[in-house]
């Protein structure tokens, strides 16, 4: 039966899960699991995403009767409840260290050269994010690491397509000093 379920668009599987069938939501599950363990890791590090990624889901399931089709993406609505899990991870550790070093992104295949450098550039990226203000981190991880478009980003924060432009413009512009100061 769960077969037949992976077939159906998330329109139908969101109403199906809506109605109570944890089935049609455990395929919703699959679908999006691992785009909101990347988010959550790039935030929070490895250790603890695999948790973070299921309350994620845990309160998706308890809130899905509140989720409108029709208001954002399915998976902008899930990134936002992931979101608010990771703002109050750090909130209950008093700390604030987002999108930390540690999610591991490593080719066996290339050369370990190369590879070295590879990392280098993306540790220096990702301190660079860190330097950024909350605001900005969260609308450069939307639109590079989520690839949402901004209309769906405008929609998950609530603002207006073009002061999410403005913002992710402003946090480039950002990142473009922290990185240049870096080297």
């Amino acid at each position: 039966m769960a077969t037949a379920l992976e077939t159906w668009p998330d329109v139908d599987l969101i109403e199906s899960a809506r109605g109570g069938n944890a089935l049609a939501f455990a395929v919703l599950y699959d679908r999006y699991a691992d785009r909101v363990y990347r988010h959550i890791a790039y935030r929070v590090g490895v250790p603890d995403c695999e948790d973070l990624t299921q309350q994620t889901f845990l309160k998706a399931w308890q809130a899905i009767g509140r989720y409108r089709v029709m208001d954002v993406p399915f998976v902008a609505w899930l990134l936002t409840i992931a979101h608010n899990i990771v703002v109050s991870y750090y909130r209950a550790r008093r700390e604030h260290q987002p999108l930390v070093d540690d999610v591991p992104k490593i080719d066996e295949r290339a050369d370990p050269h190369r590879q070295a450098e590879r990392n280098e550039r993306q540790r220096m990226v990702r301190q660079a994010i860190s330097r950024l203000k909350p605001e900005f981190q969260q609308v450069v991880a939307m639109r590079y690491l989520e690839e949402l478009d901004y209309a769906d980003i405008a929609r998950q924060l609530g603002k207006r397509e073009n002061t999410v432009r403005v913002t992710l413009h402003r946090a480039l512009h950002e990142l473009r000093k922290h990185l240049l100061e870096a080297v």
